[in-house]
């Protein structure tokens, strides 16, 4: 049986199975028994290694209510918290503590053992576009990495590649939220002029209907660029694979609207009255996913 790398796939028989297996805390997760206590220093310090090690690398999970003890059975170690004990609530002040702080999520409901009153919690540590992650403590900075020997020290080349990396993620960010701004400036203004005639089979007369053009030349640049950390997000490359498209869209229809003086009037009109409508569902397409686009990339930075 494998190791899970979902969270939903965490389940009681999983975790039964890897303790029989006798298998080592890995690269992806780890098991506790319990958050430190409360005047315990050196446990609070190394649980926040632990969290941005995971985080700096590819995440992972803690699995909280396991025994660290290898000698015993597998059903011995399964300890659990007590089931009325808010540990979410307690754990989230550590992720909270990291330099940026962590991203993580839970298990909707714990995974409740036999006796009904304890129960295993599993958090998932999130690796996001914000790492490097660090520790500061007593005037020292930890950037920790997780590996199949447990957290261990970066490297200052690891760290400085790590923030390079930052660097040149904020930077393509910030270029493609300001391109898809003049997109949807572009789409805006051509929705305007729309707004201002009551036939939309306006003639060439009219430069918005057939003039407009999209520069995706850039877009094209940018995305190449961030296209190893934007895929991690389905939701946000499918606005932007949206914007990009309906811009290429709209290009070509400028292109038939623009040759449509040199048809005669009727078929002038009938050209006109579907591409312009097609026009403008276009730009609103482009407007509406580019600012979507452009809110969750904010959220990233």
């Amino acid at each position: 049986m494998k190791n899970p790398t979902a969270l939903q796939d965490w389940t009681l028989e999983i975790i039964v199975s890897i303790l029989r297996r006798g298998a080592f805390e890995p690269d992806s997760f780890d098991f506790k028994e319990a958050l430190p206590h409360s005047k315990n220093p050196a446990d609070k310090l190394h649980l926040r290694k632990s969290l941005t090690a995971f985080a700096n690398s590819g995440g992972g999970f803690l699995i909280y209510g396991v025994k660290d003890d290898r000698t015993l059975s597998a059903e011995d170690r399964l300890v659990g918290v007590p089931s009325s004990f808010e540990l979410p609530r307690e754990f989230g002040n550590y992720p909270a503590q990291c330099e940026p702080s962590v991203e993580w999520r839970m298990l909707p409901a714990p995974i409740p053992l036999i006796d009904g009153n304890r129960v295993l919690h599993v958090f998932e540590i999130l690796s996001t576009w914000r790492r490097p992650h660090a520790v500061f403590y007593e005037n020292a900075a930890y950037f920790m990495k997780r590996t199949n020997k447990g957290n261990e020290d970066m490297s200052y080349a690891e760290i400085k590649n790590a923030f390079q990396e930052a660097e040149f993620r904020r930077s393509g960010l910030s270029l493609l939220i300001s391109e898809l701004g003049h997109m949807r400036s572009v789409a805006q203004e051509m929705l305007t002029e729309a707004d201002k005639l009551n036939d939309l089979a306006a003639s060439p007369d009219y430069p918005w209907s057939w003039s407009i053009r999209y520069s995706t030349t850039l877009l094209d640049t940018v995305l190449g660029n961030v296209f190893s950390f934007l895929a991690a997000d389905p939701a946000l490359w499918s606005l932007l694979c949206t914007t990009r498209e309906k811009a290429r869209a709209s290009n070509a229809l400028s292109e038939a609207i623009s040759s449509a003086v040199f048809f005669r009037q009727n078929e002038r009109v009938a050209i006109l009255d579907t591409r312009v409508r097609q026009h403008l569902v276009c730009a609103r397409e482009i407007v509406r996913a580019s600012k979507e686009a452009e809110e969750r990339i904010e959220k990233l930075l």
